[in-house]
């Protein structure tokens, strides 16, 4: 009798069996994996998308005040601006001799 279940104990049976249950856990858990992986990319994908099109926004943006930038600081807007602000274009030039000059002293 003892002999007898020595020999169950060591049938390939019961070992292949184990080793398909081991298989199961192992390819379930690899199944979990995949899915927790492919769950984290797609989150991931939908906030880099998010910020690409931020980045698109803002992009626009700095190229419009770029835009504005430049057209305020114009030659024509700067004369205008001077002529509302009272200055005018010189009329009559005034020399300075080089006697006057502080350097020279």
């Amino acid at each position: 009798m003892k002999y007898l279940r020595q020999e169950e104990k060591k049938s390939p049976k019961t070992k292949a069996k184990r080793l398909l249950k081991i298989a199961v856990v192992f390819v379930l858990a690899l199944i979990f994996l995949e899915l927790w992986t492919v769950n984290r990319l797609s989150t991931y994908g939908d906030k880099i998308q998010g910020l690409k099109e931020a980045q698109a926004r803002l992009e626009l943006e700095n190229q419009v005040l770029e835009n504005v930038i430049a057209e305020e600081s114009s030659l024509n807007a700067l004369e205008k601006r001077a002529t509302i602000l009272g200055f005018g274009s010189v009329k009559t030039f005034q020399y300075l001799n080089s006697r006057n000059l502080a350097s020279l002293r």
